[in-house]
Parts: structure tokens; C-alpha cells; sequence
């Protein structure tokens, strides 16, 4: 199977790039790392293990719709995901799992922006290279259940020990591979990161 840039993933990945160097010059190089780290991991992918990228650059009405469809499911899936986790926690002090910025003594916007870049950058590299790379070698399952859990494993440098917070990075991974699979497309699990992300 393979997994399709368009204009909305692209244009994504652009912004992606524009916040980099934005840190890169008002921020500092060392928030830089995750990033530049899973985009030199796409690369690596690109270059020596999945084929070279589909890139479609219109969608017509179907297609965008689909996207949209993708989305939607996406984000439910993730919001489901933080409602079981809550309900099995049930932790009122606590009403999301997540646990705050991998650097909290970033302003405000700054967190903003570095939420926004790294919901792109992993999308990139955990379902544009990794699911691609299991599903095309295996089965769309395979696909979505491994790049989950390579997914969470990641965030275990966010969320240590986290059980919850963990849970709730899997039930996303999986919301969010599954929109990849549905619509062969990384833009809605994109644009449902980067919301996740933002709302975090």
C-alpha cells in the first residue's frame, strides 16, 4: 500500500519547515532535535527502504471528501480514545492524559507552534513512512497496529512511565493509521494531529 502527499500534506510539511527555522533563529537549535531527527528517519525511509512518494496534486470532490471523511474519524477516534482513558482512570484532577510540552519553559505561542510542528513531523515519519512500510510488506493491520506502537514507544521520552497518557498515544496512533489506510492519504491524520496537538 501506498500512502499519498497531496496538496493539503505538502503545504503542511512546508509549514512544518517554516517553524524550524523559526526556532532555529528565536528560539534555539535544541528544540530542534525530535524534528530534525524523525525528518533525517524520512529521509533514511525515502532514500533506502519504501519507494519513491505518490504525490497527487489535485484532489477532485470525491477525494476531498474522503479527506474529510478521514479526518473527522480520526479525530473522534483520538477524542474516544481520551474519554476511555479518563473513564478507566477516572482521574477528575486530570481530564486529558497529556502531560504537558516535552519543553515547558516555552512561551505560549512557542509551545503553539512546537505542538503544531511536531504533530506534522510525526505524521511524516510514523504514518507517511513507517505504516506505509509495514503495510505494503504485510497487511494494512500489520501497518496500523505496528506504527502505533513504534508511535508510542516514541512518546515514552514525553511520557515516561505514563500508563494513561501511553494508552491514549496508542488509541491515536491507531485512530490516526487507520485514517492513512481508509484514505491512502497523510492528510487527515495531519490535520487531526495538529488539532490534537493545539488542543493539548
Amino acid at each position: 500500500m501506498k500512502v499519498t502527499q497531496d496538496h493539503i500534506s505538502q503545504g503542511l510539511l512546508a509549514l512544518a519547515v517554516a517553524l524550524m527555522f523559526y526556532f532555529l533563529f528565536v528560539v534555539g537549535l535544541e528544540a530542534l532535535f525530535y524534528p530534525l531527527l524523525l525528518l533525517a528517519g524520512c529521509a533514511v525511509f525515502r532514500v533506502y527502504i519504501n519507494k519513491p512518494l505518490d504525490r497527487d496534486e489535485e484532489l477532485d470532490r470525491s477525494e476531498s471528501k474522503k479527506v474529510a471523511v478521514g479526518f473527522v474519524l480520526a479525530f473522534t477516534g483520538i477524542i474516544v480514545g481520551n474519554l476511555f482513558v479518563h473513564d478507566l482512570y477516572r482521574n477528575p484532577q486530570n481530564p486529558l492524559p497529556f502531560t504537558g510540552a516535552p519543553f515547558p519553559e516555552l512561551a505560549a505561542l512557542d509551545a503553539t507552534f512546537f505542538a503544531a510542528m511536531m504533530a506534522i513531523v510525526e505524521e511524516q515519519f510514523f504514518r507517511g513512512e513507517i505504516f506505509e512500510w509495514l503495510a505494503y510488506r504485510s497487511t494494512p493491520g500489520i501497518g496500523i497496529i505496528g506504527s502505533a506502537a513504534f508511535f508510542t514507544a516514541y512518546h515514552f521520552k514525553v511520557y515516561g512511565g505514563d500508563v494513561d497518557s501511553l494508552i491514549y498515544v496508542l488509541v491515536g496512533g491507531v485512530s490516526l493509521a487507520w485514517s492513512v489506510w481508509y484514505t491512502q492519504r497523510l492528510a487527515p491524520a495531519s490535520l487531526a494531529h495538529v488539532c490534537n496537538n493545539l488542543l493539548g
